[in-house]
Parts: structure tokens; sequence; C-alpha cells
């Protein structure tokens, strides 16, 4: 059935009802045109949530997420915990854009089921255009923003507040530029720049400050002296090798040999900025993979890569509609497929040296828009704004870790603000609002929405994580124990980071989108997680953080406080037993006593993890 058939469903007027998933929120259907060029006939339900028993106030702020293919809507509940105070003056709207979430997102089952680390090829690209049909075309930016600027007619109010995030950034621009009028103010976090790179070069031109901000006031030492000439070392060793191979274990403890190429190394750098327990990980995996241990940078790949997305989270037909029609690109779709092939060649041979380096050419070209929408059909297209943005306040938000929409970016369109006001969190990776933990950014927001001056409230402030150490290949290779020297302070503190390193995983595993709590150990065994109350539990599988030293049994862990026992298989006749009992350690190791606490430990796990958890409730197993 075609698409405009498809999105006759809706009603001229609004429909509000429960939202069926959020019992705090309302949703209302509005229609819209599908096509309004009139080319295609049909029209899009779109749908939005508001807060239930809430009158609509005269001030409306409209918040969307990135993308493009990401719901809006099941969000709305940390909107609401977010903004706070805001909402005393303004009323919180929230829509999913057309093709996503609850407005008759795209589906192409050819793409949907496509992770971070997969290949798109052009061939299943084009395999969605003809399954959306000429419906494909009203799928770019601009159509987004005329369907804003129609919720807001429909809701009757002269002028929208706007908070995007990532992609919502550009959303809000094309909103901005083209009814300017309309615009009470912008908060722009994670910003896409006016000038977009089809081959994402702002992310490798990122990629020296970032790793080495990392390391800043000696965060990286005893892991390395600098991170950038790592990732340059292990980049030489696969193009002159081949790919870097290694073992990993998968949640169920199994082997898995997995290989690492160029593109697979970029994807787990900018993966990171959004998941912070693989952030903390980056410069010591990075360490390992130099000295040619590639196993703490292969078990990146599974998180890099994240879960399949159900359709009514995150439509990958439209993240791939949308770029194909929004982005820049070398060549016009009006090219017959050779030609558009070879203007992409030369486009990208002509990229300077240190836009690309230290990987090659290809890696950048793997999965970029001009790879993947090279047989995107010819149709008629609308142009983006490129009109002025208005003066109005506007808060723009920036992690300096962030690698996926850079710093760079975040100024290049203060360049373009009549009066910018620009708030940049230390530490932090993408989408900076729901990242911070010191409360800077959100008073920089209220500052915004009072009319007040937002200046700078994170200065000397960082969410920047404690950082993992290099996972040594051997029991020598481990630290000792103040006051208990030798083999035995060793395998005891090895335990120690088998513990720290399976609540790592498991943070890493939830922030990258998995709903099971769980993961492989670094070099054996399996563990599950899940929650006690207060606290969080383990029950570990024979894990190994270090060769040779496995541990079994369950903990529990409350803030910086430990909890349980563990049984501990170790080499040189040194397995025994340990018990965890707040800040102390204690057992038998070789049938010798051992007494310490987690603070000689140094690492004190339990008190990391917590930090990196940021009070989120744990998944069961």
């Amino acid at each position: 059935m075609a698409l405009a058939l498809l999105c006759l469903a809706g009603t001229a007027g609004a429909a509000t009802r429960p939202c069926s998933d959020l019992p705090s929120f309302d949703c209302t259907r509005i229609t819209v045109p599908l096509d309004r060029t009139g080319t295609v006939a049909g029209h899009v339900s779109l749908r939005y949530a508001t807060q239930r028993g809430v009158r609509l106030k005269k001030h409306v702020l409209l918040a969307f997420t990135g993308g493009p293919g990401s719901a809006s809507v099941p969000f709305a509940s940390s909107y609401v915990a977010g903004f706070g105070s805001i909402l005393r003056t303004h009323s919180l709207v929230i829509p999913d854009v057309r093709g996503t979430g609850g407005s008759h997102p795209l589906y192409c089952p050819e793409l949907q089921a496509i992770r971070g680390l997969d290949d798109v090829f052009p061939e299943d690209v084009a395999g969605c255009a003809r399954r959306l049909g000429a419906a494909r075309d009203s799928y770019a930016t601009i159509d987004t923003a005329d369907d804003l600027e129609a919720l807001r007619r429909h809701l009757g109010v002269p002028k929208l507040a706007l908070y995007g995030v990532s992609y919502g950034t550009w959303v809000a621009q094309q909103y901005a530029r083209r009814y300017p009028t309309h615009v009470e103010r912008l908060v722009l976090d994670s910003v896409v720049p006016p000038d977009r790179d089809p081959w994402g070069t702002a992310s490798v031109r990122a990629l020296p400050r970032v790793l080495h901000g990392l390391c800043a006031r000696g965060a990286c030492r005893g892991i390395t002296t600098d991170p950038m000439a790592d990732l340059t070392a292990i980049v030489r060793r696969i193009q002159s090798s081949g790919p870097g191979r290694g073992l990993v274990r998968t949640p169920r403890g199994v082997h898995q040999r997995l290989s690492l190429s160029q593109s697979d190394l970029l994807t787990i750098l900018v993966s990171s900025d959004l998941n912070t327990p693989m952030q903390a990980r980056i410069p010591a995996a990075l360490a390992a993979g130099r000295q040619g241990d590639y196993a703490p940078l292969l078990r990146l790949e599974r998180d890099a890569s994240g879960p399949v997305s159900p359709l009514r989270q995150f439509s990958v037909g439209l993240f791939l509609t949308t770029s194909c029609l929004d982005t820049p690109l070398p060549y016009a779709y009006s090219d017959p497929f050779d030609v558009r092939a070879a203007k992409a060649r030369a486009a990208l041979a002509a990229l300077p040296e240190n836009a690309v380096a230290p990987f090659d050419r290809q890696t950048l070209d793997f999965a970029s828009v001009p790879q993947i929408c090279l047989h995107w059909p010819d149709g008629t297209f609308r142009a983006e704004s490129a009109a002025p943005l208005p003066d109005v306040p506007t808060l723009i938000l920036s992690g300096d870790a962030d690698l996926r929409t850079p710093r760079e970016g975040a100024l290049a369109l203060a360049r373009e603000v009549p009066h910018p006001q620009v708030v940049t969190l230390a530490g932090s990776g993408h989408d900076v609002f729901d990242s911070d933990t010191t409360g800077c950014v959100a008073r920089a927001v209220r500052r915004l929405f009072a009319g007040r001056a937002v200046g700078d409230p994170c200065r000397g402030k960082s969410v920047e994580p404690p950082l993992a150490p290099v996972p040594p290949r051997s029991l020598a290779a481990v630290r000792a124990v103040p006051g208990l020297p030798g083999a035995r302070g060793r395998v005891l503190r090895a335990a120690v980071e088998a513990i720290a390193d399976s609540q790592q995983t498991s943070d890493e595993s939830y922030y990258a989108g998995f709903s099971g709590g769980g993961g492989g150990g670094l070099r054996s065994g399996h563990f599950e997680s899940f929650s006690l109350g207060a606290a969080t539990g383990l029950q570990l599988h024979h894990v190994a953080f270090v060769p040779g030293v496995a541990v079994t049994g369950t903990i529990g862990a409350a803030g910086s406080q430990l909890a349980g026992r563990l049984r501990v298989a170790a080499p040189r006749g040194l397995s025994g037993r340990l018990a965890f009992h707040g800040s102390r350690v204690s057992g038998t190791l070789g049938g010798r006593r051992v007494r310490t606490t987690l603070r000689v430990l140094e690492r004190r796990p339990a008190a990391r993890a917590a930090a990196l958890r940021r009070a989120r409730p744990l998944a069961g197993p």
C-alpha cells in the first residue's frame, strides 16, 4: 500500500486521550498535509503530549529529541523533571515529529534491524526509498519545521520556546529561520552546525582535543602519556597488518572471536560520547590496544552498536530518509549513478589530510551519507531555509567531550546568532542537559527563561568520569597492595578489580540501551546484575579481570559500600574466600588471612560505579 494512503489516518480536528504508556500525560493528534508542494496527496497524523490536568498557558515550551528518527513523547517525564520550575510559566508540549513514534514512523524492514557497526548498503537504502514511494520527499527537516508551525497555530499561542538536542537543534534552527517572529527563545543542546560535513570530518578533527581532554589534570597518570599517539599506533597497525583480533565474552560467558577495523574503532570512539562508562574506558583500552591487547577495545563493540531499536522508539527509515534529503552532497540526484560515484570519489579525495588522519579516507566513507545515498531516487525536493536566525534569547549548550557534534560546531553556530549565550560543560559528551550532575546546566536554562544573563554557571564544574585502569595481562603485572606484599596482595587486588569491572560493564550496557542486567568478564566468566532495593546486586560466575584470577559469588553495592562473599580461584595455591563489609575486605588466600580496605585498594569500585550510574535503577537479570 502506498505511504500516501497510510497517512490518511487521523481527523481534521484534534483528538485528545491519555497517552497509553505515560499515565501523567495526554496525547493529542492533529492532521497536517503530507506534501505541502501538492505533488503527493495525503495527510500525516501527528502526535504530541501535554501534562495531564495542566491548563495550556500563553507561553509554550516545545521539546524534542535527536535522531533524525527518535520519538520524543517517550521522554516526556524526563523533560518535566529537567525543566522543573520553568513549567510554572510555560506549558510543556512534546511532539513526535513526522515519521517517528506515534506520528506514522517510516518502516523499512530492510533497514530497521541495522545496528551501529553494521554495514549499510546503498541498494538497501534505495530499496527503502522505493518502498516509501514519492512520499519520501516529504520527510526533510523543512517539512518538520512547517509541522511545528501548524502545531503552534493549533495551540493558539503567538510564539514557541524551543528546546532541541542533537538533530533536534537542526529542527529548531530551521523553524527559527523560517518563522522568526514566532520564536520566543531557543535552547540548543549538542548543536548540529550550520556548515554540515557529509563525511563527519568534524568528529575526526575533534579527536585530539577530546582525547587529551580526558587525560587533563593528570587523569591518565598510570594509564597513558598520550592517548592520541596510542590511537594513531593502533590505526597504523590495522592499516599495515589488517584488523585487530581477539576474544571477548558474551553475557553468557561464551568466548566470541571479534575483529577491529578502522571504522569499528572510529564508531566506538564516537559512541562513547553518549555512554559515560564507555568513555571512562577509552584511554586504557587504547593504551592496551597499542600494546597488542585488543580485548578491552573489542568488548566495547557490542555497546557501541547497541541493541536493535523498536520502530516505536526509533525509525531507521526516517533517519536515512531525512539524512539523504538534508545532507549537502557532492552530487545531484539528477546525476546518473556512475556520475554520482565519480563525484563522490573526487570530493573524498579532495579532503585535506588533517581532516581524516589518522584514519584513511575509506574509513570515513564507510556508511557516510554520500555512500549510503548513492542510489537515492531523484524527486521533488524543498530547499532548507538559509534565512538569518532571529534575535531572541538563545542558549547554546556544548560538552567538551562531545564527538558527534563537537564544540567547534557550537561555536560556529554562535557566530550566526545575534546575541548567543554559550555554556560548555567539562567532561560532558553528547546531550549536555541530561549528562549534567552538577546542576549548572539547569541553572543556565532557568536564567535564560527568567530573562537574566546566563553567564558561565558551569565554570569550574566537571562531570568527567574516573578513568578505568589498563587491564593487566598477567598476575605479575598487577600493582602490589600496601601492607600486603607479594602475589597474595595482587590476587586480592585482581579480585576487587573484577567486581569494579563488572559494575562498569553493567552500567555501560545500560547506557547503550540493553535492558538485561549482566555481561561478560574481560578475561573469563559472566555475571548478572539486579536490584537489591537501594543497592545493586552482582551475581558473578568465574569472572576474571586479570588472567587466572576468577571470582564467583554475590556482591551488593550501595554507594561506596560493598557487602557479600566471593570464592577466588587463583594460581600458585592462592585460591580462597573473601568477605566484604562496607569498606572492609577480609578473608583467606592460600590459607593465610588477608585484611585491608577499599580505600587502600584505591579504585573503590562501588563509589566509582555509583558516580557513573547517576542514581539510575539497575535492570534485573
